[in-house]
């Protein structure tokens, strides 16, 4: 019953002639996702879940992005005016917590969605204060992984977008770069391994915990070489790629016979303490940062070490289209969960072009949040039901983010877009709150988490409003870090050269067929180039250029405390808090 319920699902998510209407975009709090008597259907009988594939008109794509665009202005104040300067927001109790090394982690880790979604006045105004009072030297323990990605990627992709819109000045930039430089370095002891893989932990003072464990997962490993490549590039400083090149050969020189990886390995000796090889949880941006980097510095080593490992994972860890857990050197099967960080693998596929399998396994993907209204962290799938283990949804990206690539190559295609309206509606349904937005404890019973995580704003509302702006700047030249921050293929001269005296990395000069998946994919960045969009009103708000070609429609976002001080665009913050240390007592 099930298997059938998942192909007719496919058959009418997929198949292009099969649509069935939706009611229009309602306000929250008026849409069930679950209902099944909520349209009227065509060409397809009642589905065994609801949502799928409905008619959007040009008005109803304007809506969908200016409702996630008001979803993110909600999320973003709430952290503002409840938690800034700590790390992240406690959206049930309306508080802040420190989880990420108390850098006001959820404020750098949103500054470029701040101008993706077409806020640069704020963007300005926060990178501004942050930087009067950001530093790194402090007696604290963080994750090396989650600090690269997090809090370096932020930084990098706000020094890049304010150098090349001229958000910043040239000594903010400085400062900025010379910030992301010293946290850099702060990360480098983590390296200093015998294998050349990094710890897990680094106190960002003294180094690596006299303690600290040698197990660390593989993507923790190897996920370095968009931030440190860059930060390599804009700074001369050439320590920074060598290391990340070298944690990725050691994981890689320590592959199976069958080219799999486990996902814990001690970097003391290159011993594998778990032998589980998947696409997800541990494992899943050591394929990603693979593709990536060889996209973003023309890297043909990567490429290859990429294409080989993908072959592989498609060969051993892939049954229909589902993926599973297997032994890294025998291939026996491990594991049937499915968890919500696989989720991302699709997006990679399609950013790769292998597109006919990321649609397929894209579909499968959707059925679970179907299932529930958002995906559970583990997920059996012969039973098709969420594992007690681990049945939480803390407002995870990864599905957004696949059907955003899946998207890009079927820039017309209104299946995709269907389906990330299905998940807007179910996130603003559930997990909106006065406060902010909610993670969900657990799906059967939508208990709520007392915490709203930082890559709410940095990834899954981004990649949700992408899927609803065609015109988007970002669309061309970007490649998204696994945190969703964008780097450039152009980068821009470095500003400041901390080690002048050392030669600067330059990426090898090959080419490759990533480079023009990315930018034949690319949709017009200005009015003058779609003639669509010549009759569209602008929002009187804009004055650059990315912004003057969002189409505007009313919007009624939330209700604005008297408390609170606007600037032009609508965002809203306490002003109380704007100048508060980042280290509160």
């Amino acid at each position: 019953m099930r298997q059938r319920a998942i192909i007719f699902l496919l058959i009418c998510t997929l198949h292009p002639h099969v649509t069935w209407e939706r009611p229009p975009l309602g306000s929250r709090g008026s849409y069930d996702p679950h209902a099944t008597d909520s349209g009227k259907w065509y060409s397809c009988a009642q589905p065994p879940v609801p949502g799928g594939v409905f008619l959007m008109s040009d008005e109803e794509v304007l809506a969908l992005r200016e409702k996630v665009r008001s979803m993110f202005v909600h999320a973003y104040t709430s952290y503002m005016t409840y938690a800034y300067p700590k790390d992240e927001l406690k959206s049930v109790s309306c508080g802040g917590l420190t989880s990420w090394g108390n850098c006001s982690l959820t404020l750098i880790d949103s500054l470029d969605s701040l101008v993706v979604l077409g806020f640069p006045q704020e963007f300005t105004r926060a990178a501004s204060s942050l930087l009067e009072t950001l530093e790194f030297d402090r007696d604290m323990n963080v994750s090396v992984f989650e600090t690269n990605i997090r809090v370096l990627g932020g930084l990098l992709s706000t020094y890049l977008l304010g150098s090349k819109f001229d958000l910043l000045t040239k000594e903010q930039l400085d400062k900025l770069l010379h910030v992301a430089h010293d946290l850099g370095q702060r990360l480098l002891p983590a390296f200093d391994t015998v294998t050349g893989i990094p710890y897990g932990t680094v106190n960002l003072r003294h180094g690596v915990p006299p303690n600290e464990t040698p197990i660390t997962c593989t993507a923790c490993g190897s996920s370095f070489t968009l931030e440190f490549g860059l930060l390599t590039l804009l700074t001369g400083d050439t320590r920074f790629e060598k290391v990340a090149r070298r944690a990725v050969h050691a994981l890689w020189s320590y592959r199976s016979m069958l080219g799999l990886l486990g996902n814990h390995i001690d970097t003391t000796n290159g011993k594998w303490t778990a032998h589980d090889a998947s696409v997800g949880s541990a494992t899943d941006s050591f394929y990603e940062y693979l593709l990536k980097a060889s996209m973003l510095f023309n890297d043909a080593e990567y490429q290859t070490m990429f294409e080989e490992s993908y072959k592989s994972a498609q060969r051993h860890l892939r049954i229909g289209l589902w993926y599973i857990n297997v032994n890294m050197n025998s291939g026996q099967l491990t594991s049937t969960i499915f968890d919500s960080l696989m989720a991302f693998w699709p997006g990679m596929q399609a950013l790769h072009g292998d597109f006919s399998d990321a649609v397929g396994t894209a579909a499968a993907f959707y059925y679970v949040w179907l299932r529930y209204g958002m995906i559970p962290d583990y997920w059996d799938i012969p039973s098709q039901r969420p594992s007690p283990l681990r049945p939480a949804y803390p407002l995870r990206p990864e599905l957004a983010e696949s059907l955003y690539y899946i998207s890009r190559v079927q820039p017309n295609n209104m299946q995709w877009r269907s389906m990330a309206r299905t998940m807007v509606e179910s996130l603003d349904h559930y997990t909106h709150k006065p406060c902010g937005f909610c993670g969900i404890d657990d799906v059967r019973s939508r208990k709520l988490l007392d915490r709203m995580d930082s890559f709410f704003l940095a990834e899954t509302l981004k990649y949700l409003y992408l899927i609803f702006d065609d015109t988007n700047w970002i669309h061309k030249g970007w490649v998204f870090s696994t945190e969703g921050h964008p780097f450039s293929f152009d980068l821009p001269p470095s500003t400041t050269s901390p080690h002048k005296g050392d030669k600067v990395w330059h990426p090898p000069k090959s080419t490759t067929m990533l480079h023009a998946l990315l930018e034949s994919e690319s949709s017009p960045t200005d009015n003058q180039s779609n003639p669509n969009n010549s009759n569209k009103p602008k929002l009187s708000q804009c004055i650059d250029p990315w912004c003057q070609s969002h189409a505007t429609v009313p919007m009624s976002l939330w209700e604005v405390p008297v408390a609170l001080s606007c600037t032009p665009e609508g965002i809203c913050f306490n002003p109380l808090l704007r100048t508060h240390s980042l280290n509160p007592e």
